[in-house]
């Protein structure tokens, strides 16, 4: 569960203007090897753009500074690269790991 909400979380970021796509160094989610897996790039109704400026809007409106939008946007965006990175290899490492201690069914 976490992963889908980190997963969206990032989609929403490369949906950002282009002038924080540009300072983040981010790109079209189609871009990125671990989150074109599905082909599905968009849902009906829903726009990413849309939603991530609703999103800067309500940490404006709880009073975040901009400053500190733009660290915590900063951190968010490496844990996310993190994540994409070193995730899907420790799945696969636990899977592995899973079938070798999983007893016989025989």
């Amino acid at each position: 569960m976490i992963l889908n909400a980190t997963t969206t979380a990032f989609i929403l970021f490369c949906a950002a203007p282009q002038e924080e796509i540009e300072k983040y160094k981010l790109g079209s989610s189609k871009t990125f090897q671990y989150l074109n897996q599905s082909k599905c790039y968009e849902l009906a109704d829903i726009s990413d753009s849309r939603e991530y400026l609703a999103t800067r809007k309500a940490i404006d409106i709880v009073g975040i500074s901009q400053k500190e939008q733009e660290a915590i946007s900063e951190l968010l965006l490496q844990f996310f690269i993190l994540g994409i990175l070193i995730l899907p290899k420790e799945r696969k490492l636990i899977h592995q790991f899973q079938k070798m201690t999983k007893p016989n069914s025989t």
